[in-house]
């Protein structure tokens, strides 16, 4: 009897835990707290004073906006600068007043990744970077001799035009210059350096520590004047649009790729690189899988990692 009791009492308390869960899923759904009402983007077209900044974001808050992701839109010059702290600060504290939330965009504009063009002044080194080539027909047998091109020398490569075998040349690399001694047959010899690109004044998003010096510029200038408001009513913050295909026809690179290649694989990416450029032959699928899929971890590794770190 005392067993049938207690589970008819139980089987009540779930009944009605379940019609207060119910009643409050309708009412948050039909009225939504405001922590789950949308957030729109905020464009700064303009420096705002204090009083439009206050007018704009109570206004926002009776029409059932939780908050905001402030993008500056003009007064580029100014990113980042005091005026522009000290009224994103302002803005912090009304929205914390009003109960609202602030997710904080580490940009000037689109796409993320320049600082609002801070970062080609302060840290030119930090830019993104390319692979580029240079060939030339070779018919062996012969010596041939070239210089290196400028850049960060990446590897050379000998490429038969018959057969498309392939033959990595880059041991012959002395003080600047390729000496190879060419076996008869026609072949083409590559030579691949990394490059700094800079398109848009964008950050390497290959490399962990250029995405941190971007970060110097942005994120750590926002904790540096908006600490108190961070976790609180600075909750979040998002980047937008990195992207690797500004740079000369997609080929974005960085210095160490060839070092991070040979610790996953095993072996040197070089003989791939003509992939990069053109068909060569049965290992051209595998090719450009094996280095787009490296570069796609190194990307990963290198901006969203960091950046959520």
């Amino acid at each position: 009897m005392n067993a049938t009791l207690n589970r008819i009492v139980l089987f009540g308390v779930l009944v009605c835990a379940w019609a207060h869960a119910d009643e409050s899923l309708r009412r948050d759904f039909s009225e939504p707290p405001l922590e789950w009402k949308p957030r729109p983007l905020w464009f700064w077209n303009a420096p705002p004073s204090q009083e439009s900044t206050r007018a704009i974001m109570e206004g926002s808050k009776a029409l059932g906006y939780a908050g905001f992701g402030i993008l500056p839109a003009q007064d580029k010059e100014g990113f980042m600068g005091g005026a522009f702290l000290d009224a994103y600060a302002f803005a912090a504290e009304t929205a914390g007043a009003l109960g609202m939330k602030l997710c904080l965009y580490d940009e000037y504009w689109f796409p993320s990744g320049s600082a609002g063009g801070q970062l080609a002044k302060a840290y030119p080194e930090a830019l993104s970077k390319r692979l580029d080539k240079v060939e030339q027909e070779v018919r062996g047998p012969v010596r041939f001799e070239s210089a290196i091109p400028e850049g960060v020398f990446m590897g050379a490569v000998a490429m038969n035009t018959a057969t498309r075998d392939r033959i990595d040349i880059s041991a012959g690399v002395l003080a600047q210059k390729l000496t190879w001694d060419a076996p008869a047959g026609v072949w083409r010899v590559m030579l691949f350096t990394c490059v700094t690109d800079g398109s848009d004044g964008l950050v390497d998003y290959l490399e962990p520590r250029s995405v941190t010096k971007f970060a110097t510029l942005t994120y750590d200038r926002y904790y540096e004047r908006l600490k108190p408001y961070f976790g609180k009513v600075i909750d979040s913050a998002f980047y937008d649009e990195p992207t690797l295909y500004r740079t000369a026809e997609a080929r974005t690179w960085t210095p160490a790729f060839n070092e991070r290649f040979q610790m996953k694989y095993g072996c040197s990416p070089v003989v791939y690189y003509p992939a990069m450029w053109e068909d060569i032959g049965e290992d051209t699928a595998a090719a450009r899988n094996a280095l787009f899929g490296m570069r796609a971890e190194l990307y990963a590794k290198g901006f969203p990692k960091v950046l959520n770190e």
